[in-house]
């Protein structure tokens, strides 16, 4: 994983949404999490990422547990090594790298 270098989205990021939220966030209503542009247009809800600011990201708050229902719903919590990854990319900006 990137440590070291940025984190990219298209490499680091989208393969954990497929692999854990893409199946109820795929495009069935509300957050849709297939794609950068699908995922920064937001849910119903509004924006769920605050670029440099996982603190005040929604996306943040639920995989953590941060805010409920936490996510993957129904599911295992994201390793923490994911949630780093997608942390470490909210706080470089959430470029569509």
């Amino acid at each position: 994983a990137a440590s070291q270098t940025d984190v990219s989205y298209s490499k680091d990021v989208q393969p954990i949404f497929n692999d854990n939220c893409a199946g109820c966030h795929g495009g069935a209503g509300g957050l849709t999490l297939t794609s950068y542009d699908s995922l920064m247009a937001g849910g119903a809800k509004g924006p769920v990422i605050v670029a440099g600011s996982p603190d005040t990201s929604e996306l943040y708050k639920r995989i953590t547990g941060q805010s409920q229902p936490s996510m993957p719903r129904g599911g295992a919590p994201l390793s923490q090594d994911k949630i780093d990854l997608i942390t470490k990319w909210i706080r470089e900006g959430a470029a569509n790298n």
